[in-house]
């Protein structure tokens, strides 16, 4: 949401310009959603949970280093394009996370929309979270920058997930 205003105040772009700029982010969901989880689909496929781990993890590293990368761009046509790379890193990230969850061990499989539900609602929660708590910085490219360096960190988080003992058994396929 912030986006278009980032654009204005940065870049100096009129509020419609920064606008269509930030649609970008938006646009992507068309189809790097789905992009990100056929990969992960296909990653699982050769090297079961934990090549989606990988793959998830894979994508959460290079979205903290864009996200990083745009908050620092001096230059509108850099920030026009690392803003695009990242809104298809986080795009393809939803589709990767949702490539994870019905292979997850324990995970009942009666129980797996509701699972599913919660991350979704997760994601929306740390959104906000994330927000209330990076506006209260003075500087926006600050905050993106901090945000950024979290993401990196928290992919390494599903590197842990990667090297699991015992592999979990792929769902089958309809």
């Amino acid at each position: 949401n912030a986006a278009a205003l980032y654009f204005r105040d940065r870049y100096h772009l009129g509020l419609t310009a920064a606008g269509a700029v930030a649609a970008i982010f938006g646009g992507m969901n068309l189809f790097a959603r789905a992009l990100g989880g056929w990969l992960g689909d296909r990653a699982g496929r050769r090297g079961g949970l934990a090549a989606r781990f990988g793959w998830l993890g894979l994508v959460l590293a290079v979205e903290g280093l864009a996200l990083v990368g745009f908050a620092r761009a001096a230059a509108l046509p850099l920030a026009i394009a690392t803003f695009a790379i990242l809104g298809l890193l986080v795009a393809m990230g939803a589709g990767a996370t949702y490539a994870v969850i019905p292979c997850l061990d324990g995970a009942d499989r009666r129980q797996l929309g509701r699972i599913a539900g919660v991350v979704g609602a997760g994601g929306n929660v740390g959104a906000v979270a994330t927000s209330l708590v990076l506006g209260a910085m003075a500087s926006t490219a600050t905050a993106l920058t901090l945000l950024g360096g979290l993401v990196f960190a928290a992919a390494s988080l599903f590197a842990i997930g990667m090297f699991r003992r015992e592999p979990a058994a792929e769902p089958a396929v309809a």
